[in-house]
């Protein structure tokens, strides 16, 4: 995990073949309707609207991360284990 928060909105969502070529593809001739994508189309914001329970579902993920980050990589005491007598099961 680098710390950044990354969100996508439905409106960066939209992206279609026919005029923008397929990323990592073969480099053809463009289109002629091809256009810039638009990162920013805040006029398509109403599409995809901000909701509390949007806000609250990501707030619970990035607690759920959290925990998962500080949970021990296993809940076994080395210790206590004992090797198999059968050498294929080691």
């Amino acid at each position: 995990m680098t710390g950044d928060l990354f969100t996508a909105r439905f409106d960066d969502c939209h992206f279609d073949e026919t005029i923008f070529p397929a990323l990592g593809g073969d480099i053809k001739e463009m289109d002629p309707r091809t256009k810039d994508i638009t990162w920013n189309a805040t006029n398509l914001s109403f599409l995809d609207s901000r909701t509390n329970a949007c806000e609250q579902e990501i707030q619970k993920i990035i607690h759920l991360q959290n925990v998962a980050n500080q949970l021990p990589d296993a809940f076994t005491d080395s210790k206590k284990v004992t090797k198999s007598h059968v050498p294929t099961m080691n």
